[in-house]
């Protein structure tokens, strides 16, 4: 998703300070390795990457058309669907473990 926005932003004004946002958080995410460790960044980068495109929106230095405000709301439900999942694992865990 986050290759979607980017690719939203090309030839848009102010696309080259939106498109250094997405580009640092998609490289904290990918930074390590080691898939369990990106997997946990996720939600944190997604999270700094939604304020720093809200902060920009309500100083309107870009403005956002409808299929970018769905990609980043896209984020955010992806972001709530990973927590959610590893709540899931962690109430349904034990009952895993004694079956």
């Amino acid at each position: 998703m986050l290759q979607q926005l980017n690719d939203s932003t090309k030839n848009t004004a102010g696309n080259k300070y939106v498109q250094s946002l997405i580009r640092q958080a998609y490289l904290e995410i990918n930074k390590s390795d080691n898939i369990n460790k990106q997997y946990k960044e996720i939600p944190n980068s997604v999270s700094r990457l939604k304020a720093s495109l809200q902060l920009i929106a309500i100083q309107r230095k870009y403005h956002f058309n409808a299929y970018q405000n769905n990609l980043i709301n896209n984020l955010d439900s992806v972001h709530q669907k990973s927590f959610i999942q590893q709540l899931s694992s962690l109430i349904n865990g034990p009952s895993f473990f004694h079956s």
